[in-house]
């Protein structure tokens, strides 16, 4: 257990660094070529078909990681009403559900990417390149947010963060600690 949620921790956190770069990618590639445009120097070829993946891998790379740091989207109505128990039990459920739909999204993602990979398409926009290329981050962020949404539901009390070393305050491996709070 603690080497898959030592793997989960740094995947999800690896993911965010890359769509971190895609934004400073939409930032610096789109600014580039709007400043091009106006002074009349040119066009930088791709570039509208990189921001569209880009904008694809921020949403999708970096879910799991707004999910592990309660940073996600959620409606809280109904649940935020409830105390004790019954919050608990509510939270569950949901997660329940959200753990049923990510494993659906997973196997079909898993389906449409290893058919993608067989038949080895190619994508012809101003840039070509592979379909699988589009293909593999859906199954890999759900199979990431289903893992999370499991240890949330069967290990509410486990979390798991970094350790700092208290002599040099170097980081040290994830370890689990257990805490009575329940999950972050």
């Amino acid at each position: 257990m603690r080497k898959l949620m030592q793997f989960h921790y740094y995947a999800i956190r690896m993911l965010a660094c890359i769509a971190g770069f895609c934004v400073a990618f939409l930032i610096v590639g789109i600014g580039a070529e709007a400043i091009m445009r106006s002074l009349g120097i040119g066009l930088i070829k791709g570039i509208i078909d990189l921001s569209e993946y880009s904008l694809f891998l921020i949403s999708v790379l970096a879910a799991p990681w707004l999910l592990n740091c309660n940073q996600h989207i959620r409606v809280d109505i109904l649940i935020g009403q409830l105390r004790g128990p019954l919050r608990r039990y509510a939270e569950r459920l949901v997660n329940v559900i959200v753990l049923v739909v990510s494993l659906v999204i997973f196997y079909y993602s898993v389906q449409v990417f290893l058919e993608s990979w067989r038949l080895q398409e190619v994508i012809y926009r101003e840039i070509e390149f592979p379909d699988w290329w589009v293909q593999w981050q859906i199954p890999l962020a759900m199979g990431l947010i289903s893992l999370e949404l499991f240890q949330r539901i069967f290990f509410p009390r486990v979390v798991y963060e970094p350790v700092r070393s208290q002599s040099k305050g170097s980081a040290e491996d994830v370890v689990m600690n257990i805490s009575a709070e329940g999950v972050q």
